[in-house]
This record gives C-alpha cells, sequence and structure tokens, in this order.
C-alpha cells in the first residue's frame, strides 16, 4: 500500500527529532579552578581535617550547565567523580559539604541555567587526575579534562613556585602586599612603579630613589617628576641644599658662591667691613688678604680732651694720618670691603 507523501514526511520529520534527542544528552561542565592541599582548613570554609598519609585532598570549583532543552536536575557532590591515570575512578569526599559553595544539591538547576560550585576529592599521592565526571540520575553526563599544573609541595598546599605569592621562588618565601610573583620573582603591582631594595616605589615621586635606586634627594628637596626640586619655590636647589640665593652667605648670587668671612647682600655681592689699628695699613691691602676689593675707607680719632671722636673719609690706598686735628688721634682704620659678581 502506498502511503501519502505528506504522511512519510511527516513520519521522518518525527523519527529525526528522537534521535537527536536520545543521542545529545551531555552536560555543559567546566573546571575553574583547582587546587592540591594536604589540610581542608586552608581552604576557604574547609573543616580542619588533614589528609591520610599518602594521600591529598583535590578541590575543584565547577560551572555546570544544563542545555536549555533539557529537563531540570539538582546537582549534589555525590553526583561527582574524578578519574585518574591509573585508570580508577574517585567519589567525591563528603568532605565537599564543609565548603562555602559547595555542590550541595538543595537546588535545581532550571534550563539554560549555569550553577558554580565547590567539591573536595581524596586522592592518591601517586595517582594524577585526569577527568572530572558528573552523572544524573537520569545517566546524563558531563566531562572535563583537568590540567594540573606542576607544582611543588609547601605544606599544606601544592604550589607554584613561579607565581604563588607566598611561597615566590621557594616556600615561605612571601611577597609584599603591593607586589606579585612572576617567574619565581617578586614584581611591583602597580604599572610604573620600580623594584629598589625589596620594595616598590615610585621614582618620580620618593624622596630616597629620585629618578632611579638609590638616588636620594639633597637636604630641604622633594622629588618632583623624577627631579630633586626645592619644597620652598623662593629658593635654588644647589647640591647641599636649598638657598635664598639673595641672603645666603654660602650660595650668594649662585651656587657655592661663598662670601668667606663676609655676607651676602642681596645677592649681588659680597661684602664685609674689617678694622686695622695700624697706621701703615692700607684697605687695598686689608681687603684684598680675603680676596676682596676695597669699595671705601674710614679713619676714626678719638678725642684726648673729652668724650668724643672723629672720622674721616680716606683713600682705600691711603695711609690715615695720625692726628686730624687738636686732641683727636688715629686708633682704627674701617676697611668696606666688597665681592662684586
Amino acid at each position: 500500500m502506498r502511503l501519502p507523501l505528506l504522511f512519510l514526511v511527516a513520519l521522518l520529520a518525527t523519527g529525526c527529532s528522537r534521535i537527536v534527542h536520545l543521542f545529545d544528552r551531555r552536560i555543559d561542565l567546566e573546571i575553574l579552578s583547582t587546587l592540591q592541599t594536604r589540610y581542608l582548613g586552608s581552604v576557604s570554609g574547609g573543616s580542619s581535617v588533614d589528609a591520610d598519609d599518602g594521600e591529598f585532598f583535590l578541590v575543584l570549583e565547577v560551572e555546570v550547565t544544563n542545555p536549555a532543552w533539557r529537563e531540570d536536575f539538582k546537582v549534589p557532590y555525590s553526583a561527582f567523580s574524578v578519574k585518574t591515570d591509573s585508570g580508577l575512578e574517585f567519589e567525591a569526599s563528603n568532605e565537599s559539604s564543609s565548603l562555602t559553595d559547595a555542590c550541595d544539591g538543595d537546588s535545581k538547576l532550571t534550563k539554560g541555567a549555569s550553577l558554580s560550585c565547590a567539591l573536595v576529592f581524596e586522592l592518591p599521592d601517586d595517582d594524577d587526575p585526569v577527568q572530572l565526571i558528573f552523572l544524573t540520575p537520569e545517566e546524563r553526563k558531563g566531562k572535563a579534562d583537568i590540567e594540573l599544573d606542576d607544582c611543588t609541595w609547601c605544606d599544606p598546599d601544592c604550589v607554584d613556585l613561579d607565581s604563588d605569592p607566598e611561597h615566590c621562588g621557594d616556600c615561605e618565601l612571601p611577597v609584599d602586599v603591593d607586589q606579585l610573583c612572576e617567574d619565581g620573582e617578586p614584581v611591583c603591582a602597580e604599572a610604573g612603579d620600580t623594584m629598589c631594595e625589596d620594595s616598590c616605589v615610585d621614582v618620580s615621586t620618593d624622596h630616597n630613589h629620585c629618578g632611579g635606586c638609590d638616588q636620594p634627594v639633597p637636604p630641604g628637596h622633594v622629588c618632583q617628576n623624577g627631579e630633586p626640586a626645592c619644597s620652598d619655590p623662593d629658593t635654588t636647589s644647589c647640591d647641599d641644599g636649598c638657598w635664598d640665593l639673595s641672603e645666603d652667605d654660602e650660595n650668594c648670587g649662585d651656587c657655592g658662591q661663598d662670601c668667606g668671612q663676609g655676607s651676602c647682600d642681596r645677592g649681588t655681592r659680597c661684602e664685609d667691613y674689617t678694622q686695622t689699628s695700624d697706621e701703615s695699613a692700607v684697605c687695598d691691602d686689608v681687603c684684598a688678604e680675603q680676596g676682596y676689593t676695597c669699595d671705601y675707607a674710614i679713619a676714626y680719632y678719638s678725642s684726648t680732651c673729652y668724650a668724643g671722636y672723629e672720622e674721616l673719609s680716606i683713600g682705600c690706598g691711603e695711609t690715615p694720618e695720625h692726628s686730624s686735628s687738636y686732641c683727636y688721634y688715629h686708633y682704627v682704620t674701617g676697611c668696606f670691603c666688597e665681592l662684586n659678581f
């Protein structure tokens, strides 16, 4: 008997739909993080339990996704197992229930939704886990390969010495809070910082490392843009500090321009006043002895008749007269010296 063409098309379509439904029973399973530890108390929310001799805890954070066309199902830790390279399969430990965000199976995973949760497995030291398996009561399965990085046991955890901030390069070698561990060496976490003497510093502002490591700024300076700068805008940066060049006797008008025993006059010259009682001395010579030139000179005369004194201007190359008038006799010459720039 011939079947109508329309009926055959409908029958084939129904059969194809059933075949797809039976074939694709997978559940999406992804491993978000892995941790190997011998003490479960080191894991957030984990109980204070040590692994038995010759065993370790494998802690996995997983994500389970229910495809949009599947029925709701629960995600208890008892539905998970791990296959090892020896071919053995190990169910999740009861210790899973102690973890924060454990796969507890309390709520159903609805169609199209995802759930992240944590699991614990107790595995032999000699076995390497290779695959995580999730199986529902309806035998719907999800699988995910387990890839563990090479690690070193720094009790209680197996860690990567190239990247672990608590064991950077070796066990019990933590980095500072502002550092990361890269290739087993501490590096600065903040972009732009520089490692100086095991500390991260900003060489654009650090007064002990200004512009580079071990480059302290001079006294009275701050570090601005990697260069020493004076904190007082009215001062000038010199090798030994920040000075007001208009009045500093050792930096008069310019850094290092020392007035000696003289004083700075508005940053334009050094001036000094020297007295001599030697009647044969001339102020040109007196000023020259200290590297100055004579600006002007005054001879002072005291009275022998009554209290008082008299002063007379003399040339820088002249010697004073012994007496200036009756009762007045020379007692000292004042030399006004200067050093012009």
